[in-house]
């Protein structure tokens, strides 16, 4: 169930290595399950989580991607520059988004 998915998110996030970013990376990308798999992603350490969040920008719309922008934010991952820079500039998407890429990309400019 989504309940249950979320539950496992949550355990992750306390205990999760980088063997689970694959299963989280699914989940990521699906809207009844998107911010309980992105927040066991941000604080899960290794480039892997990094590069699964960057990987899920594609494929979330609207506030799930403004919610993912921030993790990736959260991680102060300065390899997803380029993506946030599109986002931010990007007409077709919503002003929640371009404005979350553009805080994300002035916080990783401050690092």
């Amino acid at each position: 169930t989504t309940a249950g998915r979320a539950f496992l998110c949550r355990m992750l996030a306390l205990v999760g290595s980088a063997k689970c970013v694959p299963a989280l990376a699914a989940l990521v990308c699906d809207p009844k399950t998107a911010d309980a798999a992105r927040t066991a992603l941000e604080v899960i350490p290794g480039p892997e989580a990094s590069a699964a969040l960057r990987d899920a920008l594609a494929a979330l719309p609207g506030n799930a991607k403004a919610g993912l922008i921030g993790s990736i934010a959260a991680r102060r991952d300065a390899a997803a520059r380029p993506a946030l820079a599109a986002l931010k500039d990007q007409a077709a998407e919503s002003a929640v988004v371009r404005g979350t890429a553009k805080r994300a990309l002035e916080s990783l400019t401050t690092t």
